[in-house]
């Protein structure tokens, strides 16, 4: 991911994911802490991450916060939404009823396609990011 993709999801101009922050992206439950990858086959035969979407829900309740990242030579072409969809279904599965965002202001492709899916239901703007709130369709 360019400089920019990776500050828009992690608000940091990380060169790296420091180890600590790594271990915690790669452990899920599958049902409080979840995470969906898209991916495709190189032509090494190695597997290339394409795009992540994940939720962790905020304990004892129906709401999980989620994230999304997708490699830039993939955005706007779909792999969002699907993942995003995808991601919802499992969740509704899941008990989770509502999901929350936190977004920077600069990240006019993610805010763009969350008002193409309808799901910016309430908005606010606090200490620099809009955390966004929508119930899941």
């Amino acid at each position: 991911m360019s400089e920019r993709s990776v500050y828009l999801r992690f608000f940091s101009p990380l060169k790296r994911l420091p180890e600590e922050l790594a271990r915690r992206l790669a452990r899920v439950d599958h049902r409080n802490r979840f995470a969906l990858v898209a991916t495709t086959d190189r032509p090494d035969g190695r597997e290339h991450i394409l795009g992540v979407a994940r939720y962790d829900r905020v304990p004892d309740t129906e709401v999980a916060e989620v994230a999304i990242a997708v490699v830039d030579e993939m955005q706007r072409r779909g792999l969002g939404s699907a993942l995003l969809g995808l991601l919802a279904q499992v969740a509704r599965e899941h008990g989770i009823q509502t999901f929350v965002l936190i977004v920077l202001p600069d990240n006019q492709g993610l805010l763009r396609l969350l008002r193409k899916l309808g799901w910016i239901h309430h908005a606010r703007l606090q200490g620099g990011v809009y955390e966004i709130t929508f119930d899941l369709p």
